[in-house]
Order: C-alpha cells, then structure tokens, then sequence
C-alpha cells in the first residue's frame, strides 16, 4: 500500500485526461469539515485537507478554537493545532482518528490567466461541494500575505482551507479568502509556500489528544 501510494505522489493518475467528477472523486476522501467555537460559543465551520497522518487548514479559520473534524465516511474527531504560521495563514492539525484518504501532494506548476481551476471543500452549511473556475490573475501580491492564487471560483463563507485542482485534477493550493464585496474572487495559497511551510513542520509523536466520546 505504501509503495503504491509513493507511485501515485509521483506518477498520479490523473495526469490522464479526467472528467470533473473522476477529479471529485479522486479528492472527496481527503476533504475535511472544521467546526470549531470560539470563546463566545460561537460555531465557526471551514475546511482542510488530510494530508499524510495530519491536516492542513487555514490558520485564521482555526486559532484559538476547540476543534471538532467530520470526514467524508461521516466519521468524527477531535483535533489539536500543533503547528502554525500565521504569515501564510497555515496550521497542521494532529486528529484523534483519520480515516483512508488518497496520497496528497500539492505541485508548484506554471500557471496561466484563463486555465481551469476546481475546488473541493465547505460552503458555508454545504459541506464536500465542487465548484470551477479559471485563474484570473498569476502570482498576485497582497500584504502581508505575499504571492497567491487569484481565481475566479464562486465561493461562501466557511470555504477556507478548500482544496484547489488542475483541470487534470492536480493540488495546487489551498482557499484563502475571499475579496470584499465579491464571491466570484478568491485566492488561495500556492503550493510553494505550502511545501515550504510542510517541510519544516516537526510534529512529536507523543502529542496526547482528547479522545473521541
């Protein structure tokens, strides 16, 4: 299983010609609804995506947060953040169960004004939706959040942390924000920043969780 998963990271079936759906459904399992409360009690929902034996999310969708995970088998857990960079709005979180998921890794490809982007996450009460868009702008600054993706993906509230494909169905990037006054502009984290942020993360392994009741 390990060695076809490696195999699958490096050579992934999707560089065939795929339709929209066999992207969804390549995906779908590593999708992941965020609930989370604020010191309120106040319910927040968003997304992340399971990648290895952690999840990448949105750092502003979970900060200071109690963290509850629903996954796309309907199975739950709780989560805790171990993890962060507030600068590129990153967080890992440690679940106290993951279920089967594909092997992820986000590929830092050329990209070009017109190409066909997809989005699988969280829609406000909508969770595991697909949506489509084109990249609208290459590489826009913003500060301080520094390069992103600028894409015209329809999106609501909660769509942070949304996983962002090719048309081929490969990860590039993960939902951001959405621009003021708009739900047809979003960005998204590039792949670069996302790797780079991966690749220094260290997580102990005797982190102890909350288990599930």
């Amino acid at each position: 299983m390990k060695i076809l998963c490696l195999i699958f990271c490096f050579f992934p079936l999707t560089l065939c010609a795929a339709s929209p759906a066999e992207v969804y459904r390549q995906w779908v399992t590593n999708i992941v609804i965020i609930s989370n409360f604020d010191t309120n009690g106040d319910c927040y929902m968003s997304g992340g995506v399971i990648i290895g034996d952690k999840i990448l999310a949105c750092y502003h969708s979970v900060k200071e947060a109690e963290i509850f995970l629903e996954f796309y088998d309907k199975s739950k857990a709780t989560g805790t953040i171990v993890r962060s960079d507030k600068g590129h709005d990153l967080a890992i979180i440690l679940p106290s169960h993951l279920p089967s998921a594909s092997c992820l890794k986000f590929e830092d490809l050329p990209m070009e004004i017109g190409d066909v982007l997809y989005q699988i996450g969280n829609y406000k009460q909508l969770p595991f939706s697909f949506s489509q868009g084109y990249v609208m702008y290459v590489d826009r600054k913003l500060e301080p959040e520094g390069f992103l993706h600028q894409m015209s993906i329809e999106t609501l509230p909660g769509s942070s942390g949304s996983l962002v494909l090719t048309s081929d169905g490969r990860p590039i990037g993960l939902t951001k924000s959405i621009q003021i006054n708009s739900t047809k502009i979003t960005f998204a984290i590039q792949a670069v920043d996302i790797n780079n942020f991966l690749e220094w993360e260290d997580i102990s392994p005797v982190l102890a969780l909350k288990a599930d009741k």
